[in-house]
């Protein structure tokens, strides 16, 4: 699993890390904003479906940890929903972790300044504009809270089977 912020380097990190493995046994999933159909079910539903079948690698730009981040953040759901997520979440992998799959996380940090730098190169590079959007410019209006969300989430799921 990656996590970061927007433009923290998720996509390229996976390119660079994985090109040399073979695309038949390994799979990347992004995962954006929940479709209408993914809302109809419990926020971990679409990520366990995307789970790798034994022998396989599955890989998360971004996952389950935006039920915490951007769910909390946004003000998406209430206080006591994303809260009783990390127990969730916990569990989950924990589960995931009993029957073979081997966990592990990245979180990518980049300073706000760098964000900076990294969203006006999309905007100068004909080959990155398409990846600009002005959510992210959003985003950055709660910079301070990402921050206090990402480290309330590396803190509560850090655990033994899946740190």
């Amino acid at each position: 699993m990656f996590e970061a912020t927007d433009t923290g380097g998720k996509d390229s990190t996976i390119r660079s890390v994985f090109k040399g493995v073979n695309p038949q046994g390994c799979h990347v999933t992004s995962f954006k904003a929940p479709t209408e159909i993914e809302q109809q079910h419990d926020f971990l539903w679409r990520v366990h479906q995307r789970t790798p079948q034994k022998g396989h690698i599955g890989i998360f730009s971004r996952s389950h940890y935006e039920d915490v981040l951007v769910a909390r953040v946004e003000e998406l759901v209430p206080e006591q929903v994303w809260q009783a997520r990390y127990e969730h979440i916990n569990a989950f992998e924990k589960m995931l972790h009993s029957e073979g799959t081997v966990i592990i996380k990245f979180f990518l940090h980049i300073s706000q300044e760098y964000q900076k730098e990294r969203l006006q190169r999309r905007l100068n590079r004909p080959d990155k504009v398409w990846k600009f959007s002005l959510a992210d410019l959003e985003g950055r209006k709660h910079w301070d809270d990402y921050q206090v969300a990402f480290e309330e989430m590396l803190s509560k799921c850090s655990k033994a089977y899946a740190p």
